[in-house]
């Protein structure tokens, strides 16, 4: 048999594992390209409540890295301290008040109202979204500060936790309270000496 006789007769099997290398490849890119693949990040809060009628918000971004979108559906938090008390919240439902403005011009009363966004939430794929979270729990926001909390993101395709710092000079009511008319930022240290950044940002 020539070598041309050879190659002519083992072309075809040679094409189609070729095929069906590409064809695994491409599976395999679709199927990590679809698999739930989602991250957060914590910009700000707005932690001043002690009452489980009334939230606490989290300014989140967060985002959808498959190619599939997702619904937030609900955020959770859980803290322990040294002694093994628990705290909890958790978010879902309506859009919830976070703050009532009030201007005046031209001898009228200016009334403006920020709120939360609504659970559920969709992201599309390979997109973002942006704001406030609103949490009910029935322990007061001081117990979350300062703490390193779990945040758990709860979608319809699976869920994410990650450990985060909640900050008091991320707390938009801590700064709120640190500003003073006039004079400059007062410094404020933890126990271990380090200073607390308070954010330049607003509610």
């Amino acid at each position: 048999m020539s070598w041309w006789s050879l190659i002519k007769s083992i072309l075809p099997i040679l094409i189609s594992f070729i095929s069906l290398g590409i064809s695994i490849f491409i599976a395999l890119k679709n199927t990590r390209a679809e698999k739930f693949n989602m991250d957060f990040e914590l910009v700000k809060w707005f932690g001043s409540s002690d009452k489980e009628d009334i939230p606490n918000h989290l300014w989140l971004i967060i985002t959808n890295n498959s190619k599939l979108p997702c619904s937030i559906l609900e955020i959770s938090l859980k803290v322990e301290d040294s002694v093994g008390n628990v705290a909890k919240g958790i978010g879902r439902g309506n859009k919830a008040l976070v703050s009532t403005s009030i201007t005046h011009r031209k001898g009228k009363e200016e009334r403006k109202e920020k709120y939360s966004l609504d659970y559920p939430q969709n992201i599309d794929a390979y997109s973002s979204l942006g704001g406030y979270f609103h949490i009910y729990s029935s322990h007061a926001f001081y117990h979350f500060e300062e703490r390193n909390v779990k945040v758990t993101v709860k979608t319809n395709r699976g869920s994410i936790t990650k450990e985060i710092f909640f900050d008091m000079g991320k707390n938009i009511f801590r700064v709120l309270q640190n500003k003073s008319s006039g004079e400059e930022p007062k410094i404020t240290r933890r126990e271990d000496g380090s200073e607390i950044i308070y954010i330049n940002d607003g509610i």
